[in-house]
């Protein structure tokens, strides 16, 4: 439902019709009303003028019920007085509001020509001064609830003052404007619905493409939980996947423990569920707690590598769960094929014997950090490592040794590297380090522990290193690279074994 309480509002004047051709005149407007497809506000507008026409009340109105939850949902009434004593009640127990109680136990139709006796338990503190009252349950055409049609709404015709009588044939025409009324709203409210559920799937659309552009994991994550946070009119929602886990908006008690839950969340067999904010798990409970959400959806992607958890004030609906189902199935698909394609791109650039980044990845990595060591004016050493004599360590214990001891120079260097440090392997023998805001001073007190690490093996390993500095070596790869490359071929002819900064700054051995 829409939720809005209006005032009557789409409906024609009715105008006076001699009382034989009313229930005709009446089964007419409300038929034109399906016909001519009217929206849930003008099909209860409509429905709630024929009825007060039909029993010549003082006014009328229906409260329509709320299908998702079972609670008081939109109100339409033919005049204000109506509208502010019903108003209260919107969203309410069905069983707090007033009449519903009677009227059901009635049978779904209620004729109390005098109603002053059933103010004390049916008015539920309403203030509406009724004296006698018409109240008819409307049954949905075709949502069934335990086996019976659900409740649609209820619909009251009262008058101020008791009544004599309340005509049987008003009666009857009420019950068959019930059932008219019960069919226009069902259409009208299936078409709110399905306009919903449209508009969602074309916003879906232009989601999938953004999630389909992001080639991260990372960044897919997040662009699906701001994505979830949109369809699903959602505060706050959270993604998870093998990919890892993201927050819209972010939430200062996002952390692990709090991926951690968002992971074991089970939707079911259905792979669609909808909690209690009560019953949510603690770090999830308190987020939602935190922003004043009544509800978790959560929702699973097929193959279960997904989950999708959203916090509503209310309830999600039938619209919700359709969407949730489809972005989450759209968010694991398109993360599988992220991961593959972020797989791919990682081969390109790594060295498959030692995992290091290889020369491609190298030269592109340096461009960018002498950039930024020349913008920012921030020191960068480049240091080119090479095993000394690896021909002799190939001939004596073959390939696989050779292969060995590149692999246990790529350990020794990835050992030592930081954050933002970055280790390749350039060429058979041949390793770089790329050190920003890094000293050639503080990059020899690195070399020497990778030497150590490789000098201390049961079979020792020799390395010649050669480094400069940006910008004190060279402002460009290629200026840099070149002091460096001739800082190794000093090191190799001085002995080996030793490291040889560019330029007066001398050698280590």
């Amino acid at each position: 439902m829409t939720g809005r309480t209006t005032h009557a509002r789409a409906a024609r004047p009715l105008p006076l019709i001699p009382e034989s051709s009313r229930a005709a005149h009446l089964v007419l407007a409300l038929a034109e009303a399906i016909g001519e497809g009217a929206d849930l506000g003008a099909a209860v507008s409509v429905a709630a003028e024929a009825l007060r026409e039909a029993t010549l009340a003082d006014r009328a109105a229906i409260m329509l019920v709320d299908l998702e939850r079972d609670v008081a949902g939109e109100l339409v009434a033919t005049d204000a007085e109506m509208l502010g004593a019903l108003s209260p009640f919107r969203g309410a127990r069905l069983a707090d509001v007033p009449f519903w109680s009677p009227v059901r136990d009635a049978g779904g139709l209620l004729v109390a020509p005098d109603a002053r006796a059933l103010l004390g338990d049916a008015g539920g503190g309403s203030t509406l001064p009724v004296g006698a009252v018409l109240g008819v349950v409307l049954r949905h055409p075709t949502v069934t609830r335990a086996g019976e049609p659900a409740p649609l709404a209820l619909a009251l015709c009262t008058w101020g003052e008791p009544q004599p009588a309340i005509d049987e044939g008003a009666v009857r025409l009420a019950r068959s404007l019930a059932a008219q009324a019960a069919l226009a709203i069902a259409g009208a409210y299936h078409r709110t619905q399905a306009t919903a559920l449209s508009e969602r799937l074309s916003d879906l659309v232009g989601w999938a493409g953004q999630l389909s552009a992001a080639e991260r994991p990372a960044a897919l994550v997040a662009l699906a939980a701001r994505a979830a946070a949109g369809l699903l009119s959602a505060p706050f929602a959270g993604v998870w996947s093998i990919g890892g886990a993201a927050y819209h908006p972010p939430s200062r008690l996002a952390g692990p423990w709090l991926d951690a839950e968002l992971a074991a969340l089970d939707a079911g067999p259905g792979r669609y569920a909808v909690l209690d904010a009560a019953a949510a798990p603690p770090p999830l409970g308190a987020v939602l707690a935190e922003r004043g959400l009544a509800y978790l959806l959560v929702a699973q992607s097929g193959d279960r590598s997904c989950r999708l958890a959203a916090g509503r004030i209310s309830r999600p609906g039938a619209v919700e769960e359709r969407v949730a189902r489809l972005l989450v199935d759209l968010t694991g698909e398109t993360m599988r094929r992220a991961q593959a394609y972020e797989h791919l791109a990682q081969l390109a650039v790594t060295d498959a014997l030692t995992g290091l980044g290889n020369r491609a990845a190298f030269e592109a990595r340096m461009a960018d950090a002498v950039a930024q060591s020349l913008r920012y004016a921030r020191p960068l050493t480049f240091c080119i490592l090479d095993i000394d004599n690896f021909r002799e360590l190939n001939e004596r214990g073959g390939h696989p040794f050779g292969d060995e001891c590149l692999r246990a120079v790529a350990s020794a260097m990835r050992t030592e590297v930081r954050g933002a440090d970055a280790a390749y392997r350039i060429g058979g023998d041949e390793f770089a380090l790329v050190l920003p805001e890094t000293t050639s001073d503080q990059a020899v007190a690195v070399l020497d522990r990778v030497l150590a690490a490789v000098r201390g093996r049961p079979r020792p390993i020799g390395l010649t290193v050669g480094l400069a500095q940006c910008p004190d070596d060279g402002t460009s790869v290629d200026e840099i690279y070149r002091r460096a490359d001739e800082a190794l071929y000093l090191g190799k002819h001085a002995g080996r074994g030793r490291i040889i900064v560019a330029g007066a700054r001398g050698g280590v051995v």
